[in-house]
């Protein structure tokens, strides 16, 4: 049933769908600001039967529009879906900047150490990210991340 009312819905606009597929050059925030209600029509994308990749263009997508429901869904995405994860949390950033170091801590706290390094590296989009990253580095004990860490706060730690 779900996946019948996300094809209506995103059948009511092909350019949602048109901007999801496009391959040459990825669609730009100006792109995605230009559609009205986009932020709905994402969220149902990204809950429907689209592939993996045009998943995680409209999880990206998300944090061009930022609305409460695609905050919602950014951070159901984060919690439940590992493949989406690591794009959920750039979008988190891009969108909602310092509002999102609750869902990037979160993040950062993960057993999965790819979404650490990514979290990492998202945290450094927002303004107050770098004492968040700070409190990571006494407490990580992966390399890669601590790697990571060190790059994003500017040097040897």
């Amino acid at each position: 049933m779900l996946s019948l009312l996300v094809s209506l819905a995103l059948a009511q606009d092909t350019q949602v769908l048109d901007l999801l597929n496009q391959h040459d050059s990825p669609p730009t925030a100006t792109d995605w600001q230009s559609i009205e209600g986009v932020d709905a029509q994402l969220v149902l994308a990204i809950q429907g039967d689209l592939n993996t990749t045009q998943k995680g263009r409209a999880v990206q997508a998300l944090g061009y529009v930022p609305t409460d429901a695609g905050r919602a869904e950014l951070s159901r995405v984060l919690a439940e879906d590992p493949v989406l994860a690591r794009k959920a949390v750039f979008a988190l950033a891009i969108g909602w900047g310092d509002a999102a170091l609750p869902e990037l801590k979160t993040a950062l706290e993960s057993d999965d150490v790819q979404l650490r390094i990514a979290a990492v590296k998202a945290t450094t989009k927002v303004p107050l990210g770098t004492e968040l990253l700070q409190s990571r580095m006494e407490v990580e004990q992966d390399e890669a991340v601590r790697d990571a860490l060190t790059k994003a706060l500017g040097g040897a730690q």
